[in-house]
Order: C-alpha cells, then sequence, then structure tokens
C-alpha cells in the first residue's frame, strides 16, 4: 500500500555545525532504515563557512523524529542545539580575537623592526 508522504509534516532532528557532518548524521539513519535529508542556508554549497554561523538541520518525517534523535545520541553523533553551537569557548583563541588584536600585532611587530633599525644605526 502507497502513503501519501505530501500530506506529512517534516520537523528537524538536530542542527549541525557543517554539512559533512550532518551527511554522516544521514548515512546513519539512512543505514538505520530512517529517510532523512538536511536543509542549510549556504547559497547551494557555495558559502559553507555560513553553515558554522546558520547550521545545517537534519530533517525527517514527524513520526520518525524521536527515534532518529535516538540513534544518533546512542551512535554519539547528536551535537546538541542551535543555541549550544553559537556558544563560544572563552580559552579559544580564534573566538577571542577582535580586528584590533591583529592591529596589535601588526604594530608590535614594527615597533620591534624600528628597535632593531635604531639599534643597528647608532652601533655603527
Amino acid at each position: 500500500m502507497n502513503q501519501d508522504l505530501s500530506t506529512q509534516e517534516t520537523a528537524v532532528i538536530a542542527t549541525f555545525s557543517s554539512r559533512h557532518d550532518a551527511e554522516i548524521a544521514r548515512e546513519y539513519l539512512l543505514d538505520e532504515g530512517i529517510a532523512s535529508f538536511f536543509s542549510a542556508d549556504d547559497a547551494g554549497g557555495m558559502h559553507p563557512m555560513m553553515q558554522r554561523s546558520q547550521g545545517v538541520d537534519l530533517l525527517a518525517l514527524d513520526d520518525v523524529v524521536e527515534r532518529a534523535r535516538e540513534l544518533l545520541d546512542e551512535a554519539d553523533l547528536l551535537e546538541g542545539s542551535r543555541e549550544d553551537m553559537n556558544e563560544w569557548d572563552p580559552d579559544d583563541p580564534v573566538a577571542t580575537a577582535t580586528p584590533w588584536s591583529a592591529a596589535r600585532f601588526v604594530l608590535l611587530l614594527l615597533g620591534v623592526v624600528a628597535a632593531i633599525m635604531l639599534v643597528r644605526m647608532f652601533m655603527v
């Protein structure tokens, strides 16, 4: 008997930080007999850097979402919520860097070079 899938709703199973992670989870679910698909706002893959900030949603039909989450959780493939993905680690130097971090580094480097040149100029 054919089931009319056009009337069924879909729901987000999980949000991943990259398309690659979402594909791994999708393949795992497919091996377990659960069909799923992912959705990403990354201009069709042309801007993958947007995946990290926007996330890649893995979706399935409503009636299998809970089972899919359980399977991904058991396989340790469930990353967490979108809120968790946007949290930053204060010990991560990339997360704490600002545009002024680079400017300070360049100014420090120029100061060291200028000091070396002055020392060499007065030693001659």
